[in-house]
């Protein structure tokens, strides 16, 4: 019995659609960066120390930090970490039928006009009205420094956050990269002391490096 190409197009189509997303692949850390542990204390306690976990929705997917720090941390003559990084799968999803370069310009859009991406990536979903976060006697705020790259691939976004009754009393810059790799926004945040307005722009190279092998790695 002959099968109708069309007929046979749709059954193939269908089959595909039902088949899973592929678990998200990652590059290497970048150079000069170590993956943490979760199953040493050290790391736990500088994981802990980051909050990292709950800064962006989603699942955490990679953690790296300067080895040095890391290193030191882990002979326990600090967990406080100030260079390090985090790649996020966000629990949002795009619309479906949108590519990449669409959804790179709705993101950008929506961080263009309010700063919400950027700021709730580092204030864990309080608003830019209100950027102060209290957390362990500290207290963090962020300010939204606008859209640092852009491309079909990658919006790169930049926002200050400082740490005021801590251990330290510091600021940092942070740069988020977002993507989308099936349908996923992905999020890598990267963070290192806010020397002069280089920093920014280390990191959002560092980002964009980061994000393009990220996709290489995901075609």
């Amino acid at each position: 019995m002959r099968i109708a190409l069309s007929s046979l197009a749709a059954a193939i189509m269908s089959c595909l659609l039902a088949l899973p997303a592929q678990a998200l692949v990652l590059p290497p850390p970048p150079e000069g960066t170590c993956p943490l542990d979760n199953n040493q204390a050290p790391d736990r306690q500088a994981i802990s120390y980051m909050h990292l976990a709950s800064q962006t929705p989603g699942t955490l997917k990679a953690l790296f930090a300067e080895c040095s720090e890391l290193e030191t941390a882990r002979l326990g003559r600090s967990v406080f970490i100030t260079n390090y990084g985090a790649v996020f799968e966000q629990n949002a999803t795009i619309p479906a039928g949108m590519n990449r370069a669409q959804a790179m310009q709705l993101l950008s859009a929506a961080a263009g006009l309010s700063g919400t991406i950027a700021t709730q990536a580092i204030n864990g979903g309080v608003p830019v009205a209100n950027p102060a976060q209290r957390s362990g006697g500290a207290t963090r705020t962020a300010s939204y420094h606008g859209i640092l790259k852009q491309s079909d691939q990658l919006l790169v976004l930049g926002s200050e956050q400082r740490h005021l009754g801590a251990r330290q009393q510091y600021a940092a810059a942070a740069v988020t990269a977002l993507t989308v790799v099936d349908n996923k926004i992905i999020a890598m945040n990267f963070f290192a002391p806010l020397e002069n307005d280089k920093t920014f722009s280390i990191l959002a190279l560092e980002a964009e490096s980061y994000g393009n092998s990220l996709l290489a790695a995901n075609p």
